[in-house]
Parts: structure tokens; C-alpha cells; sequence
């Protein structure tokens, strides 16, 4: 997803007043009140690998397992290692239970246990540390053109759906608006499910 990180980029120059001076006051109004943390990119050996030898690759880099989860007489894979864990599904929520992949060669494959890449465990470290801080944590893709509200694992109403609805009717107002783009507001699990 190459163009998340530039997206993400081009937020921060806005918030600095470098991409959108005229907004500048608006957000000199935004900077005064709250403190924004930025990670354009939290899995950097994957997209790495996205630019030097496959396009299309969204997973970390981590060995995974053996193809099949099939291993060989002496302790090796008996097809092959598979590389990479979907760090958006290795997370604790509701871990193994929906839009998975036990295979490690599968693109959804959710790692041995939750928070077992060095990238997932730091993003819940940071958001442990600084939870009673947190106004808002957004994450963003490169899928389509939606705004994702919880929840991915089950067709459940999420608390404060309501909320979540406004904002996302909201931004994707603002979105038409501004670049006379659609996109589709709502839960995961009702919008892409």
C-alpha cells in the first residue's frame, strides 16, 4: 500500500502549514489543542520489500512457518518457509476468529499468537503507555474508497456506533466536497464483509 505512507505525509505538511498554507490557521487551532503522533509506516520491512521485489506485498517479513505448516524429517520445511504475518489481524481483538488464515504462506495469515511481530507489539506498547491520553487513533489503507468504522469481527453494533457513524458521515462529506470523490462510510464488518 504505497500510497498510504505519502497520504499520511502530505497530512503532516498540511498540519505544518507546508502543503496547504492557506489552511495554516486551522491548523495552528488543531496544534494547540492536541498532540499529534504520526507513524507513516509501522511496517517498513514490508514495504521495502513491496518496492525491491513484489508489488503487491502487505505483510511483514518475519519467517512465518513451513508451506502447509508442513515440516521434514530433519526439522526443516518440507515444501517451503513461508514469509510474513497480516499485521492488521495480529492484534488480541477477537484474535483467529474472522477474515483468517492459519497457512503462513496465506495473505491473511494472522501470525502464532497475537502480538507476535515487532511492529504490532510496539503499536500496542505506545497505545498502553498513552491510553488515557488517547482522543482518536486512525489507521490508514489503501484498499478502496471507504471509511472504516469498528467493528471487523463481528456484525455486532460497536459502543459508541453512533458517534463513529457521524464522524464517518462527516468525512466522507468533507471528501466529496473537497475532491468530488464517494466513499463508503460504515463498520468493516458490514462494509467489506
Amino acid at each position: 500500500e504505497w500510497v498510504s505512507p505519502a497520504v499520511v505525509m502530505y497530512i503532516v505538511d498540511s498540519l505544518l502549514g507546508e502543503e496547504e498554507a492557506e489552511k495554516s490557521k486551522q491548523m495552528e487551532v488543531l496544534l494547540a489543542k492536541f498532540q499529534f503522533i504520526i507513524a507513516p509506516c509501522i511496517n517498513p520491512d514490508g514495504y521495502e520489500y513491496s518496492h525491491t521485489h513484489d508489488r503487491m506485498w502487505r505483510k511483514t517479513r518475519a519467517p512465518a512457518g513451513c508451506k502447509k505448516n508442513k515440516k521434514n524429517w530433519f526439522g526443516g520445511c518440507f515444501y517451503e518457509m513461508c514469509y510474513g504475518i497480516d499485521a492488521n489481524r495480529n492484534f488480541d481483538v477477537e484474535f483467529n476468529t474472522v477474515g483468517v488464515s492459519r497457512q503462513p504462506c496465506n495473505e491473511m495469515f494472522l501470525g502464532k499468537e497475537p502480538f507476535d511481530q515487532n511492529n504490532t507489539a510496539a503499536v500496542r506498547d505506545f497505545l498502553l503507555l498513552h491510553q488515557t491520553n488517547l482522543e482518536l487513533y486512525l489507521s490508514y489503507h489503501a484498499y478502496s474508497q471507504y471509511f472504516l468504522t469498528p467493528l471487523g469481527y463481528t456484525n455486532s453494533t460497536a459502543p459508541d456506533s453512533a458517534h463513529h457513524s457521524a464522524v464517518g458521515a462527516a468525512v466522507v462529506r468533507a471528501i466529496q466536497a473537497r475532491h468530488n470523490r464517494t466513499y463508503i462510510p460504515g463498520p468493516w464488518s458490514k462494509v467489506l464483509y
